[in-house]
């Protein structure tokens, strides 16, 4: 199995431990879908967010999120918020 980074964040929060806890991880590129649904049911959060390499050009990042349930989810609000600067860097993540 790989390691891979994760962290675990409060997102739509003015404090901490008052928001919506979002799992997001790091370096799955490359693991088949199955892994990142069972990634997803192991967290146990309402979203699982991974961190890709981009594949459009001018992208930083792919996203993609699954639930517990191990459905992956099209429209998440969650990991939209990281688009920014805010966005947690592996080796730089609060837990």
């Amino acid at each position: 199995m790989t390691n891979l980074d994760f962290a675990v964040i409060d997102v739509f929060a003015e404090s901490p431990l008052s928001g919506n806890p979002l799992a997001i991880v790091s370096g799955g590129d490359g693991l088949p879908d199955d892994v990142l649904r069972a990634v997803a049911r192991e967290f146990n959060q309402a979203e699982t967010t991974f961190v890709l390499d981009p594949v459009a050009m001018k992208a930083d990042r792919k996203l993609r999120s699954f639930t517990a349930r191990g459905a992956e989810v099209f429209d998440a609000g969650h990991n939209a918020l990281g688009h920014g600067s805010g966005w947690p860097k592996p080796g730089n993540w609060a837990t």
